[in-house]
């Protein structure tokens, strides 16, 4: 393929419904395309879900909203290499000193994963320092205090 993704099993999760129009085109594309690929259907227990964020090496959101989506904690606590949308109100991260990947546009993801898997692989001390600031950022233990006084 294009980019090089033979070696690289992408997952869909599409668990929480959604446009059945849109989940069908997305199908339609996938089956066109030279990617091994898996959609997720139904949905995912805490256990299910916390192992995909651990097999998970890259974690890609591009939704046209967010506000600091619990997926991408979790994929970023869970040691992934992430990659946004640059439209993305991820400020927090940035303030925090968390090291993630920015696209412009949804065309350029392709670009932008084989820049991460054959060119610039995220270090081990890297990946670890973000899911250390995670945690600092939203873990029980870091948030209750707050809680608490308010």
């Amino acid at each position: 393929d294009e980019h090089g993704f033979s070696d690289c099993h992408f997952v869909f999760p599409m668990t929480y419904g959604g446009d059945v129009n849109y989940i069908h085109s997305v199908k339609v594309a996938l089956e066109a395309s030279q990617l091994k690929y898996t959609v997720l259907n139904d949905y995912l227990s805490n256990e299910q879900n916390a192992a995909l964020r651990v097999a998970s090496d890259y974690f890609i959101q591009l939704q046209t909203t967010d506000a600091l989506s619990g997926a991408t904690q979790e994929s970023l606590f869970a040691r992934s290499s992430v990659i946004v949308g640059d439209w993305l109100p991820y400020g927090t991260f940035v303030d925090a000193g968390i090291h993630y990947t920015t696209v412009k546009e949804v065309g350029e993801i392709g670009d932008a994963l084989s820049q991460l898997i054959y060119v610039e692989e995220l270090d081990d001390e890297l990946l670890k320092k973000n899911s250390d600031i995670i945690w600092n950022l939203s873990s029980w233990q870091s948030v209750v205090s707050g809680w608490n006084k308010i």
